[in-house]
């Protein structure tokens, strides 16, 4: 029987309030949040001296009144931060020190820098924060409140120049602890009961990751090594989630998902309590497993069999990230083999299962050259859609560290985004289309109007006139393939890839091509602006950009362009490709989706 969790109770306790929000998805349960206090309740002296209040995971909490309640009532306030809402935590726990000016304020999460004299900067821009911790975070903030009645917080505020820091570098070594169950622990229940909308949980069923990807944090930031979780309690957890109707969206947070044996068994069992609700949840991963698992295979076939498929599309997705060999190399991904991929991938293919590859674009290493390449293999592949993320810093990364950077002669740019754009949604960004140009109100002097991502725009493979060659390379192939626009005619296209595309982008620039020369002036226009202009700071300010870079990953309007002109669109793309149609147009439902969904023009 799991222990009753009392939140919110009159008592002489010290009340521990926990944050935990994301910006990515409004609804996730606080799982991270949910781990710290499943694993500090287990410590006896933590369970008899404080009280955990109820987490808060809500994206827009500043607006609720219980928020600020619970604000003003707390003696600890932790905070996780990514990069996504460490500006939006950075004003609540200002907020937070006026209503409690003793109250003391702790931050971790994977934004918090393992680097001293990074960590020291970035202190140093926090004095309302007391104590900072990095890496994992359940033994850390255990140890924290077990210590801090009887040593204080004295050398901690605000800095890590102080004596405490050793002991934070200290705590810093990858410590293995037993993976908690907070839903099992009823850390969830009342965030379940009284939602009014539906809910995403998240669970794990193992921590780390072997590989150590320059650009990932999840290596690095367990040691490389891999944790397995309680087998049990993992079904548990499993059973508990599905047996709640107002959770609609499950993930396993696994960065290598089907990387033992036991994981074929959880994905019997998810199917096996997913035949009990009366409508499938939505399942997805955090990460599958990447080099060439015995298991992964077996258990994408059982996903498809028994889940429903992602706007209607039943496929899988490879990591590749790249195909050249030197690229790999620089972001140590040289131990992971695209190769034992393929045959997996092609009996997928097989059986009418599309494929589609991640790709990253402009890591260390790349060119132009490379990434048209790179593209012509996808394309060998048939591949059914190349989905390729930006590459930007994150925090405590090999590529984030001095050494790699300079290693690699990386030149970076913060790019600054202001929230109040992000949060408009599709409709509201196309009405306006029409009636002109939105822009923010922030004036980006309070950091917790906006967040901000690190982009990389040069390194010693490219400089950023290079780096927009290969967007214009992107612009062209998820256009026309990803969109499924001419997908077939690039297809059967005796041409290569670099023929296809200079034949395309000579058109256009020369002004034969007047249609699609607009549209990727526009897409240049956004690139430039955003990530390729050399600069310290970017401030991104319209509407149009924002959505460019964050909702549409690096694509503007030129799809749903196409389809509003479809007519001068064809002739144009004719030039390049003859016996082109857009028959395939007339299958098209929402026209709002070519916003999001590039595949959303079949054939």
């Amino acid at each position: 029987m799991k222990k009753p969790v009392m939140f919110d109770p009159v008592t002489t306790k010290k009340n521990v309030f926990l944050v935990c929000i994301s910006f990515a998805s409004y609804e996730w349960i606080p799982y991270a949040a949910g781990c710290i206090i499943s694993y500090a309740r287990q410590n006896k002296f933590v369970d008899d001296n404080y009280n955990f209040m109820e987490p808060e995971y809500r994206s827009k909490s500043l607006d609720f009144d219980d928020f600020h309640d619970r604000l003003s009532k707390a003696d600890v306030l932790g905070l996780t931060n990514w990069v996504w809402n460490q500006n939006y935590n950075d004003r609540i726990a200002k907020l937070y020190k006026e209503y409690r000016p003793d109250g003391i304020v702790v931050y971790g999460g994977v934004n918090v820098p393992e680097e001293k004299d990074v960590g020291i900067e970035y202190a140093k821009e926090r004095p309302y924060v007391d104590i900072f911790f990095a890496g994992p975070g359940e033994d850390n903030f255990t140890n924290f409140l077990v210590n801090y009645p009887q040593q204080g917080i004295e050398g901690h505020h605000g800095s890590f120049t102080h004596s405490s820091y050793q002991a934070v570098v200290n705590r810093m070594e990858y410590k293995k602890v037993d993976i908690p169950f907070p839903y099992l622990d009823g850390i969830f229940d009342n965030i379940i009961q009284n939602s009014k909308g539906e809910l995403s949980a998240l669970f794990e069923t193992n921590r780390g990751c072997p590989y150590n990807c320059a650009f990932c944090d999840w290596g690095g930031m367990t040691r490389s090594k891999l944790q397995i979780a309680n087998v049990q309690k993992v079904k548990d957890t499993i059973s508990f989630i599905m047996g709640h109707k107002k959770i609609n969206k499950i993930e396993i947070a696994d960065a290598n998902f089907g990387i033992v044996p036991v994981d074929i068994e959880y994905m019997q069992h998810l199917i096996d309590e997913n035949a009990k609700r009366d409508s499938n949840i939505y399942l997805t991963m955090g990460g599958f497993a990447k080099n060439g698992s015995p298991y992964t295979e077996k258990i994408m076939q059982m996903m498809h069999s028994s889940f429903d498929a992602y706007h209607g599309r039943k496929y899988i997705k490879l990591s590749f990230q790249s195909h050249d060999k030197d690229v790999l190399e620089a972001v140590n991904r040289g131990n992971l083999n695209n190769d034992k991929l393929i045959p997996m991938m092609k009996r997928f293919q097989e059986q009418g299962v599309e494929v589609d590859a991640e790709m990253i674009i402009g890591m260390p290493g790349d060119n132009s050259e490379k990434w048209l390449q790179t593209i012509q293999k996808n394309m060998d592949l048939r591949i059914n859609h190349q989905k390729s993320f930006t590459l930007y810093v994150v925090p405590n990364t090999p590529m984030a560290s001095k050494e790699y950077r300079d290693k690699f002669k990386m030149k970076t740019k913060k790019v600054l985004v202001p929230y109040d754009l992000d949060h408009t949604n599709s409709q509201f960004y196309h009405d306006s289309r029409k009636t002109g140009p939105v822009y923010t109100k922030c004036d980006f002097t309070d950091q917790s109007d906006y967040q901000t991502i690190e982009y990389l725009y040069e390194c010693y493979s490219f400089d950023s006139q290079e780096l927009m060659k290969i967007y214009d390379i992107w612009f062209w192939f998820n256009t026309l393939y990803n969109a499924k626009i001419a997908r077939d005619w690039m297809l059967a296209d005796p041409r290569s890839a670099k023929e296809q595309f200079n034949d395309f982008l000579d058109r256009t620039e020369s002004g034969k091509m007047p249609f699609f020369k607009e549209q990727l002036e526009e897409y240049r226009d956004a690139v430039w602006n955003i990530i390729g202009k050399p600069e310290p700071v970017t401030k991104v300010t319209n509407l149009f950009h924002v959505n460019f870079m964050l909702k549409f990953v690096f694509r503007g309007n030129e799809v749903i362009n196409i389809y509003d002109n479809q007519e001068i669109a064809m002739k144009e793309l004719q030039q390049v490709y003859p016996n082109l149609n857009f028959n395939h147009f007339g299958k098209v439902e929402n026209k709002l989706r070519l916003y999001y969904v590039a595949a959303e023009v079949t054939q």
